[in-house]
């Protein structure tokens, strides 16, 4: 007895090149970098030149050259594994609270 393993089904969803988080992401920067411009300009009235404009695209294009670069090499959602380890993960590991998690018995004075 054969098992079909369908390719479509197993394979993530790609755009572009990238996986789908990773675009969202990608467009996700696009778009809030325009918005908050637009914020700025409107509501505060701070000129800002068409170079800047120029440069979000120019960063948004790098940025997905860079990240389609970085999936073919093979590493799977470079951006969140990225995110996690700066922002989420411990750097230090305190080893004297491990002790009494791990079931030692902490004697208490009376």
């Amino acid at each position: 007895m054969d098992i079909r393993v369908y390719k479509t089904v197993e394979r993530k969803s790609m755009v572009l090149g990238l996986p789908m988080f990773d675009f969202i992401f990608l467009m996700l920067f696009f778009i809030i970098n325009f918005m908050i411009t637009g914020i700025i300009t409107s509501f505060f009235g701070v000129k800002i030149p068409k170079l800047y404009y120029l440069g979000i695209v120019v960063v948004t294009i790098v940025l997905f050259i860079y990240l389609r670069r970085v999936n073919k090499k093979g590493h799977e959602n470079y951006i969140f594994s990225r995110i996690s380890k700066t922002f989420l993960q411990y750097k230090n590991i305190n080893s004297a609270n491990t002790c009494s998690t791990l079931g030692a018995k902490e004697k208490t004075k009376k």
